[in-house]
């Protein structure tokens, strides 16, 4: 993976999951039809928006791989380099 790998991703609700996406275009796309899934279910508090982020990732060190597919804690956030809000889908 080159320096620099750039994703999108978009929050699932109110925690702290989120889909992922390789463009910001198809973030777009997935966060509205999301949306749209929760909305039908009357379970499900609908967050007021969903934030679409644009993310950075580190190389990816041997370290790092055996930990993500060792499913240690924090192993994915150690690939993040930064990650900020881009915009919402409402």
């Amino acid at each position: 993976m080159p320096d620099g790998f750039v994703i999108h991703g978009f929050r699932l609700g109110d925690g702290a999951a989120m889909g992922y996406e390789a463009t910001g275009e198809d973030a777009y796309r997935a966060a509205r039809t999301h949306r749209q899934a929760m909305q039908t279910d009357p379970e499900i508090e609908l967050p007021a928006r969903t934030s679409i982020h644009r993310i950075v990732l580190r190389p990816v060190t041997k370290e790092i791989m055996l930990a993500v597919l060792r499913e240690d804690d924090g192993a994915l956030s150690k690939l993040v380099q930064t990650m900020e809000a881009i915009g919402y889908v409402d």
